[in-house]
């Protein structure tokens, strides 16, 4: 978010007056950066890539004049620039909008269609009749703008909306969009338009409302620009938001007269923290609000990206508390949200300060899985060494189950002695799923961890070890040295990893306190560190009892 006191920042002065940038450098500024932009074109750019140098440059220097560019740019190449509006941003689109006089309210479907009808006649385009092709290439916010247009139903997936809005025939999507434009004629539009008119006036007040479009008191140069409030500061003044150039300014409510009041009720104002509906994956997620325009619609910036979006206030939502990890007992109950799906486990929310992990362990009942349709696997192909992920589509009821391997959607029988469990199909990404709360454990560097189980039976319990392959060390000879890394340091041994000659799968042995060197060993902490690559030789191997025992000193 722009800081308030941008223009001071930079370098400003009041020596330099508002009125004469808006007029001799204005014009001098705008034909260097029209002269600038044709060039961009004229090398093989696109008219966005010009448009966007334009808007970059004209913002840093407080300059207008972009709409005597573009349409330059547009007489140019009247396709791209068509094409280009259509890919720029909203924030963008607002800047072009301003700049030719047009209203910004409304979604970007609107302000495109606006900035394509501002050109002239000799540059219009009839909107091609609603095809398949072109519903299919909308957003799903998009899609129920129109479906809202013509009074259709919204809800389903983007297919459902896409064969309601064919099946209805006429209107091009961009007609479509329009009707659920705020400046659009729509369902108590001139009501709204009635409480608009009454509240224009001029007098000065002391209780200005976020969205309110104002006359304010630019003190640096005692001239009044037009603006709109943002927010209400704890001290009485009030975050607004030049119409000009987009650029935020705190005022004094004494140098604020109204001219529009806003006619909705807005729970939200710039800088607050929010949860808002992301309509292309119909997922809520966590941000900020950056801007409030007249019209009531936000621009939230997302916590996860740092990109914006533009929501209306039905669509945001005031974030849920989270729940203190130290609250959470053993075995209680949640309903949480499925996230991404790791080679060790799945995340999920269940509101709490850190989303929970679920190991494969804890996500089927007993000491072994029981592979069904739809569960994510991993398996090995033939004799290769590395598995590949699979869905599981079929148990033959043999030992045996059918997959599809997610790489190139091939189908392969393989064993169940040959398949690891990744995830159960119940917790595909997003689905909602009941929860158990099987642990809380802190870390040595004192963050915690949360993991969860699906079935309560597992609460509590422990994994088995990883049955560990040792047929590779049973034929070694003990005079045979092995390199093994120090995993684990403990008061009557060392748990040492060892690789076979060959190649394979590493496998974990004891050294234990006697075989780290000859003579008296007082602490194994004097004579090892973790990661420290040692040699050793084969004592013996059980296979039964899954142990391997090592010696540093010699077999």
């Amino acid at each position: 978010m722009a800081c308030p006191c941008l223009r001071e920042a930079e370098g400003m002065t009041a020596s330099v007056a508002r009125t004469q940038r808006m007029q001799g450098r204005r014009r001098q500024a705008t034909v260097r950066v029209g002269r600038a932009a044709l060039a961009i074109v004229a090398a093989g750019a696109s008219f966005l890539g010009a448009t966007s140098f334009v808007t970059s440059v004209m913002q840093q220097r407080h300059i207008r004049g972009l709409r005597e560019v573009s349409l330059v740019l547009r007489a140019a190449s009247p396709a791209l620039a068509l094409r280009g509006f259509a890919d720029m941003s909203v924030a963008d689109l607002k800047v072009a909008c301003k700049d030719q006089g047009l209203p910004i309210s409304g979604k970007k479907a609107d302000l495109v269609a606006r900035l394509e009808g501002a050109g002239g006649a000799e540059e219009e385009v009839k909107a091609p009749a609603a095809s398949s092709q072109s519903f299919a290439d909308m957003s799903v916010a998009d899609l129920k703008a129109a479906c809202k247009g013509k009074g259709l139903p919204i809800s389903g997936k983007k297919a459902d909306l896409v064969a309601r809005l064919e099946g209805a025939g006429s209107a091009a999507p961009a007609e479509a969009a329009q009707a659920e434009s705020p400046t659009a004629d729509s369902k108590g539009s001139k009501k709204a338009g009635k409480a608009v008119a009454k509240s224009e006036t001029t007098t000065s007040i002391s209780g200005f409302l976020v969205g309110d479009k104002v006359d304010a008191l630019y003190e640096e140069e005692n001239k009044n620009y037009e603006a709109i409030v943002q927010r209400v500061n704890d001290d009485g003044t009030y975050l607004i938001t030049w119409t000009e150039d987009g650029y935020e300014y705190t005022c004094k409510a004494e140098n604020m007269k109204l001219k529009t009041r806003q006619s909705l009720k807005l729970n939200f104002q710039a800088g607050d923290a929010v949860e808002g509906l992301y309509h292309e994956e119909e997922k809520w997620y966590t941000g900020r609000v950056k801007y409030v325009d007249d019209a009531g619609m936000y621009t939230v910036v997302w916590d996860c990206d740092g990109e914006d979006y533009q929501l209306e206030q039905k669509d945001m939502k005031v974030p849920t508390p989270k729940i203190p990890l130290s609250d959470l007992q053993l075995g209680q109950l949640y309903k949480g949200r499925v996230g991404r799906t790791f080679h060790f486990g799945v995340f999920i929310d269940i509101g709490a300060e850190r989303d929970g992990l679920m190991t494969p362990f804890y996500m089927y009942e007993g000491t072994e899985p029981a592979f069904k349709e739809g569960d994510m696997v991993e398996a090995l192909y033939e004799d290769e060494a590395d598995p590949y992920e699979a869905l599981v589509k079929k148990d033959n009821g043999d030992g045996t189950y059918d997959l599809v391997w997610i790489e190139d959607d091939d189908e392969y029988t393989a064993k169940k002695s040959v398949m690891t469990l990744r995830r159960v199909k119940e917790l595909e990404e997003n689905e909602e799923v009941n929860v158990y709360v099987e642990q809380v454990r802190t870390q040595n560097d004192g963050t915690q961890r949360l993991s969860l189980a699906l079935f309560e039976s597992k609460v509590g319990v422990r994994p088995p070890p990883r049955p560990q392959n040792f047929a590779a060390f049973e034929n070694l000879s003990s005079e045979e040295w092995l390199k093994g890394t120090v995993q684990k340091i403990m008061s009557f041994g060392a748990i040492v990893r060892v690789t076979p000659p060959g190649g394979g799968a590493a496998v974990s042995g004891l050294v234990h306190i006697t075989e780290v060197r000859d003579g008296f060993v007082e602490n194994l902490q004097d004579e090892l560190q973790l990661n420290q690559e040692v040699d050793v030789c084969i004592k013996s191997v059980d296979k039964t009892q899954q142990r391997m025992s090592l010696s540093m000193k010699g077999c």
